[in-house]
């Protein structure tokens, strides 16, 4: 027997029965739904992280109004979150220091911190074998980012995880702690 949390993650965005009207896309339609509260709440989170530009202002648009494509890259992040979540066994010492966690919210923190970190490599490998699949393997992929001294610089982004730019792997743990933090809040049953 799946479990409940399965259950709703695996349902499809479209699917009316589940909270989702595509004539309509209804707000109130996805009010109901926890995978699209948590799904909006991932939404969110990234457009206070990503400002609103050229390039991605179809994308700050509330939840809701997303085109069926954009609220799947939400519920896809919910996806590898639930799994990882049930997959990465809750630590009970530190990573660095190796002390022992005595209290159920330094817990908490670590197994976020774990689920964030290996959400945040598994992203940008997906990411990178889709780039390379249409670009071709090896095409360097620029973006700007902040050195040691403060100033702007250009960097690879196309290279494996190891290898990623620091500020490049916080955006990508960023998305990975607002997507577990979304899936406690609205889908792992209380």
């Amino acid at each position: 027997m799946k479990s409940f949390k399965k259950f709703l993650i695996e349902q499809s965005p479209i699917n009316p029965q589940y909270g989702f009207d595509p004539h309509t896309r209804e707000e109130s339609s996805l009010a109901t739904d926890p995978v699209h509260r948590a799904a909006s709440d991932i939404h969110d989170a990234w457009m206070e992280r990503n400002p609103k530009a050229d390039y991605n202002a179809h994308q700050h648009v509330p939840y809701h109004a997303l085109s069926r494509d954009e609220q799947e890259k939400d519920i896809a992040h919910l996806r590898t979150v639930a799994e990882l979540h049930d997959s990465i066994p809750v630590p009970t010492t530190h990573p660095i220091t190796g002390e022992r966690l005595t209290t159920q919210e330094d817990r908490e923190a670590a197994h976020s911190h774990a689920v964030a970190d290996e959400f945040g490599r598994r992203a940008h490998e997906e990411w990178r074998a889709g780039f390379e699949a249409k670009s071709g393997k090896g095409t360097p992929r620029m973006k700007s980012a902040i050195d040691e001294n403060g100033d702007e610089i250009s960097v690879n982004i196309n290279v494996p995880w190891d290898q990623l730019h620091s500020q490049w792997k916080d955006e990508n743990y960023q998305a990975g702690l607002a997507a577990h933090d979304a899936y406690r809040d609205h889908v792992t049953p209380t």
